[in-house]
């Protein structure tokens, strides 16, 4: 805290020390009892707007002004496939279209087989259990207590993605 935010903080302690007294002489408790509550709404009001910054978790390195994070893009493919396993709905809303564009990203490359225009013959290359992870033409799951795809099944399908 800075002398100037230490400055308008005591004369804030003083206004309201003022005002409770002020509201104890006009109306008893009760005057006081409602500047007090006034305060501690002011004062919540205010501590919401400070911009508080976040904590690091422990041996996190803090990047510099301007300083990129060249992780960016493995945390959120993390977060996607964390998400998958919550359930069938969090698993099709977020880590299979994920996997879905890998996989014909992959498919394309080293087999030359487009995965939305021939999804027959992606499913003969990744086989009937794993091409139904990423199946574009599947509808999305809707419940939200469905079963989810297993890492297992998901650890599997990126393994055979890697051996094409």
């Amino acid at each position: 805290m800075n002398r100037r935010q230490a400055g308008f903080a005591f004369a804030g302690l003083c206004f309201t020390v003022a005002a409770a007294a002020g509201g104890w002489l006009a109306a008893g408790v009760a005057g006081l009892l409602a500047v007090t509550v006034t305060a501690c709404v002011l004062l919540l009001l205010r501590l919401a707007r400070l911009r508080v910054p976040p904590v690091p978790y422990p041996g996190e390195r803090q990047l510099a002004e301007g300083e990129s994070d060249p992780y960016t893009r493995y945390r959120k493919l993390y977060n996607r496939v964390s998400w998958g396993q919550v359930s069938a709905r969090q698993f099709d809303s977020s880590t299979r279209p994920a996997l879905t564009r890998i996989a014909a990203a992959r498919l394309m490359e080293r087999r030359g087989i487009d995965l939305a225009r021939d999804p027959a013959a992606a499913r003969e290359v990744l086989g009937e259990r794993l091409f139904t992870l990423v199946d574009p033409a599947r509808p999305d799951a809707t419940d939200r207590a469905a079963r989810a795809a297993g890492l297992g099944e998901v650890t599997r399908l990126v393994q055979r993605l890697e051996e094409l």
